[in-house]
């Protein structure tokens, strides 16, 4: 009997698990349950950015030179980041709530719009200020902007004016001002730089031809408002 108990005894050992042993394999899982692995390619956030004290009202970057994300907040200012170093590069102080935000096509100057109805030109490598326009003569608020292919003219689109300016860059003289019908959401050149496309909110997209500032034609969404529209002008997007 004394010899069947023994043998019982030493057939439960391997089966036992000392403390110890168990404490490794609680931490892994631990660690498991805990913040994802960045590399994890189930884990959708890549990198997040906190500075700003207010909402982030627009977000933009360069299609050459650096790897850089821009920020526009009500908070008033134009934070660069650096996504290489994933690090703040520069912050603008504007002094109003940022409305819009567009890069040259060479990607060295940053241009910005506000509530005060400035058009502001930065140098994206130290974030001086190039020149600013003034007051853009037009009462309603800004909405977007963008850079025409060659970096000659500035888009504007505005909300409550239901109008599309073009602006020489250099002169800061509006060579066009069109009427949209409705408030402007967003505004895009076209890749050959000859049309300038604007989204509305009464749901159409609106095409000038640049040379002549005349309307070439429009496109109606299914329903809700035209947000963007492509480069191309084959493709809209609605919220």
């Amino acid at each position: 009997k004394k010899a069947d108990e023994e043998k019982s005894g030493s057939e439960a050992k391997p089966s036992e698990t000392k403390p110890s042993e168990t404490k490794p394999a609680a931490e892994a899982t631990k660690k498991a349950v805990g913040k994802k692995d960045a590399k994890d390619p189930s884990d959708l956030l890549i990198q997040e950015f906190k500075g700003h004290a207010g909402p982030v009202t627009q977000l933009v970057s360069p299609t050459v030179g650096p790897k850089l994300l821009v920020s526009g907040s009500t908070d008033k200012t134009i934070k660069v980041w650096n996504l290489t170093s994933n690090k703040l590069a520069t912050t603008i102080d504007i002094g109003y709530p940022i409305q819009g935000l567009a890069w040259t096509p060479d990607g060295k100057v940053l241009g910005s719009s506000s509530v005060d109805e400035r058009l502001s030109y930065w140098n994206a490598a130290n974030g001086k200020l190039i020149k600013d326009t003034g007051k853009s003569g037009n009462v309603a608020s800004m909405s977007s902007m963008t850079f025409s292919p060659n970096g000659s003219l500035i888009a504007v689109g505005y909300r409550g004016g239901h109008a599309l300016s073009l602006r020489d860059v250099q002169t800061d003289k509006v060579v066009h001002s069109l009427t949209a019908m409705a408030p402007v959401n967003s505004v895009t050149f076209t890749l050959s730089g000859q049309s300038i496309a604007a989204g509305c909110e009464d749901r159409t997209v609106r095409f000038w031809d640049i040379a002549k500032g005349e309307l070439r034609g429009h496109l109606i969404a299914e329903e809700g408002q035209v947000a963007a529209v492509s480069a191309d002008g084959h493709f809209k997007a609605e919220p």
